[in-house]
């Protein structure tokens, strides 16, 4: 009973963190962060996470503990004035206080709180090793989820509508942003459920696996390739260059390695080359019209903030120069960045974001935990591309968690999109229902109830 509690509160969350965490708002991270508490006192109340931690193997019990027990960690660290003087950090030395490691301890204490929230995904986890169906729904519910904020971020755009408080659609000229007050996280949000979309298709079209018994193949094959091209348009007015771009990116690698991994197998498992040749162009027709979409209505306002993006990231190096191995803590960039900013900027404007995840993390964190970070997610991705090449058991979960990863490592190196809290629990989360099978030590004894 327990664990079916801590479900509905997963679920709960999932349904309301683009809505309220769209915004990038803090003082909704207070509900988010009351879910997942509520959400993982009843999973471990249940014992199921004594289950998960004992099941699982090496690797990915060590990436879990990284992300949910080392990090906080070294965040409570950063923030805490109860570390020595020489390891505070400059600016506290500077002015003759007891500080901390982190240049603003609240921002710090902040990001903290932002951050457990994603300790949801360990239900996530669970699901997907001990009860695949039920990782498919989570999966299908996220898919339903994106296409409603799509649709509302439609009907908003064309006709002319305010988002009722959450956003005024007014300061973002008229693009699609729904839910999401920065329209490149709108755009990776979608680019979830694009990706999600195609990994549908495959299964559908190339393993003749059915979804559902009450409609037929073609039928279902139909409504996904609509709910496909209403998400593409939906993602082109966006006008975000980067979510189009990271998620075009992500497509052409699922269809290749879909394409690769097939060519190794049985010829009746194999995509005709009429289907191929359809797949490329239109994978080439929705890139060439995103592309002249985005030449059109952005122009010379996305030259000059490329620019900017490069400047900052400029600034940035000097800033991890300046503090390589402790960083300046977490959520500290808005201080930060006034601090560097002359050095290498082309204007005067302050920003509150670093245009690149890795260089932020570089910045905030230092660089040990950047290498150790990436270190596993490039071992999940690698593990993921070994699954789909031995066998395509689960490809719909396995496929879109390794295209998610592709998105959103392209699509963060010059953008923040990951550290809007509804887009890194959504990408954690679906990216965490891949981990069935392979990724325990052992067979479970019974499923999970």
């Amino acid at each position: 009973m327990t664990y079916k509690i801590s479900k509905i509160f997963l679920i709960i969350s999932l349904i309301i963190s683009p809505i309220l965490l769209g915004g990038n708002r803090h003082g909704f991270e207070l509900i988010n962060l009351t879910l997942t508490i509520l959400a993982l006192g009843f999973f471990i109340h249940s014992g199921n996470m004594t289950k998960l931690f004992s099941d699982l193997n090496k690797n990915t019990r060590n990436i879990i503990i990284f992300l949910f027990v080392i990090i906080p960690a070294w965040m409570v660290l950063q923030a805490t004035s109860l570390t020595p003087d020489f390891l505070n950090h400059p600016l506290w030395q500077e002015l003759g206080i007891n500080g901390a490691i982190s240049l603003n301890p609240g921002l710090t204490w902040s990001a903290l709180m932002g951050y457990m929230s994603l300790s949801i995904v360990l239900i996530g986890v669970y699901m997907a090793m001990y009860d695949v169906k039920a990782a498919i729904q989570l999966q299908f519910i996220c898919l339903t989820i994106i296409n409603a904020i799509a649709l509302f971020g439609l009907i908003v755009y064309l006709f002319d509508l305010q988002t009722y408080g959450i956003l005024d659609s007014e300061i973002n000229l008229k693009w699609i942003n729904g839910t999401f007050i920065y329209k490149n996280a709108m755009a990776n949000f979608i680019g979830f459920g694009i990706i999600i979309c195609m990994s549908y298709l495959v299964e559908l079209l190339l393993l003749k696996r059915i979804h559902s018994t009450k409609l037929p193949l073609f039928t279902q094959a139909f409504l996904i390739s609509l709910n496909l091209i209403f998400l593409a348009i939906s993602q082109i007015l966006t006008a975000s260059r980067g979510g189009i771009m990271s998620t075009l990116i992500a497509v052409i690698f699922l269809v290749l390695l879909v394409m690769f991994v097939n060519k190794s197998r049985k010829k009746k498992n194999a995509l005709p080359n009429g289907v191929k040749i359809i797949v490329i162009l239109l994978v080439l027709f929705a890139a060439f019209v995103a592309l002249y979409y985005l030449a059109q209505f952005r122009g010379d306002s996305a030259i000059h903030s490329t620019q900017a993006r490069l400047a900052l990231i400029a600034d940035s190096i000097i800033a991890v120069v300046d503090r390589p191995l402790l960083g300046h803590g977490a959520g500290t960039y808005i201080d930060l960045e006034p601090l560097y900013h002359y050095a290498n900027s082309i204007d005067h404007i302050f920003w509150n974001k670093l245009h690149s995840t890795p260089m932020e993390i570089m910045v905030t964190l230092g660089i040990p935990i950047f290498l150790i970070i990436y270190y596993f997610v490039a071992a999940i991705f690698i593990r993921l591309l070994k699954r789909c090449l031995k066998s395509n058991n689960n490809w719909i979960l396995i496929i879109p968690a390794a295209a998610i990863i592709v998105e959103m490592l392209v699509h963060g190196v010059f953008d923040f999109t990951i550290q809007v809290p509804a887009i890194s629990l959504y990408a954690f989360f679906l990216v965490s229902l891949s981990f069935n099978q392979k990724f325990r030590r052992k067979p479970p004894s019974h499923p999970a109830e």
